[in-house]
Parts: structure tokens; sequence; C-alpha cells
């Protein structure tokens, strides 16, 4: 319903909404699970699947539009890097049931801080 009332000057709101439902729905199937062996709910590990091939499309992209010489080479290893963490972070998320370890939330900071600092430069 909401995508169908989709309008070019209603367009963030809505797909911000869509985004908190969508939200919603992969915590309460993560809470719902019926698997008690604590396994990642079908629905979440399709997502993260689904945005593992994304990743790696995109990966493809980026080095085709390098060796076509359209990126520059510290853009494509910048960018390269950060697709790559994502992947690996997708990998740890199916490997854990979804649920980060400790390290890798440290990762994640890690890499928010490294991020703030660059752009302070």
């Amino acid at each position: 319903m909401i995508e169908s009332e989709r309008r070019t000057e209603n367009q963030k709101p809505a797909l911000d909404l869509l985004a908190e439902y969508q939200a919603r729905i992969r915590r309460l199937a993560f809470i719902n699970a019926d698997k008690p062996d604590d396994a990642i709910p079908p629905l979440l590990a399709d997502e993260l699947n689904l945005r593992r091939i994304g990743l790696t499309g995109e990966q493809q992209a980026l080095t085709q539009l390098w060796r076509e010489g359209r990126i520059l080479a510290d853009t494509y290893i910048e960018t390269r890097d950060r697709i790559q963490q994502r992947v690996e972070d997708i990998d740890r998320s199916l490997a854990h049931a979804g649920r980060r370890s400790v390290s890798a939330w440290f990762r994640h900071r890690w890499r928010q801080i490294k991020r703030g600092v660059a752009h302070l430069r």
C-alpha cells in the first residue's frame, strides 16, 4: 500500500517508512524464530544472501570502471575495501546466526572512527 502511494514529492518519507517496517519485520522474525538452536531465521538469511550478491555485483562493476580508467586508483582501492568489509560483515553474521560478535562490533566502531577522522582532514 505504501509503495502504491509513493510519489516524487513523498518518496523519501515513503522509503523511510518502508525501511522501518522492513526492519521491524526482520526483528520480529528473528525474535519469533521457531528454531530453538539459535539458527538464523530464513527471512534474515535470504536478505543477507541477497545483499552479498548485490555487493559482489558492485565489486565487479567497480573493477570494470577502474580497468576502463573511469575512476582513480585511490577511489577504487577505498571503495573496494569498504565493499569487502561489508561482505565480510555479512559472512560473519551468517556464521554467527545474525548476531554480531564483540570483535565484529569493535571492528565496526573502529571503521566508523577512522572514517570520521578522515573527514576532518
